[in-house]
């Protein structure tokens, strides 16, 4: 894993969609969801980044400013997001 910039978040990001995805929170607050069809979308005005099943509709907003860590592997098929708060989120194609 290496660290990526907010530019290489948005080609991975884009990379992602309409793919099926792993999210993998642990921290205080654990869990595992998959996204069926990812639609996702980074705003770089508010620093949040939403990740949305176009099937079930369901979406994650992730304050990606509370990051301090912004990691990929070297085929982007794994992005790692660190938080301030302890939570590491990652997401699997």
């Amino acid at each position: 894993m290496k660290k990526i910039k907010e530019k290489e978040l948005i080609k991975i990001l884009k990379r992602f969609e309409n793919r099926n995805v792993t999210v993998h929170i642990e921290g205080s607050i654990s869990g595992q969801v998959i996204i069926g069809k990812l639609k996702s979308e980074y705003n770089i005005v508010n620093g949040k980044i939403q990740l949305e099943d176009k099937v079930s509709k369901n979406t994650i907003e992730i304050e990606q400013y509370m990051a301090y860590m912004l990691l990929a592997n070297e085929n982007h098929t794994e992005l790692q997001i660190k938080l301030d708060n302890e939570e590491n989120i990652s997401i699997k194609i």
